[in-house]
């Protein structure tokens, strides 16, 4: 599962996902304890008790990269190795 970032003890990641019929692009990230995924328009698609701060910010970093995350799932989902986020 590559890592896509950490911030402030966020840590974003994208998992290959071939084979398997998933109905939106998508990232997971953790804080601490907790778990979450986001498809990349921001929506919490799983992780209700995500703390609400650090969701903010997960929202505003998906708004940022997005572009790149749109491009690093594709190559992910083909099998290939994705280049890094560009920060």
């Amino acid at each position: 599962m590559p890592t896509l970032d950490v911030l402030n003890g966020i840590r974003f990641y994208i998992l290959r996902e071939r084979g398997v019929s998933h109905h939106k692009p998508h990232i997971h990230v953790e804080y601490g304890e907790y778990a979450a995924a986001y498809d990349f328009d921001g929506n919490k698609l799983a992780g209700s008790d995500f703390p609400r701060a650090q969701d903010k910010m997960v929202q505003e970093w998906i708004q940022k990269y997005r572009n790149q995350l749109e491009a690093i799932w594709e190559q992910l989902q083909l099998g290939k190795a994705p280049n890094k986020l560009e920060k």
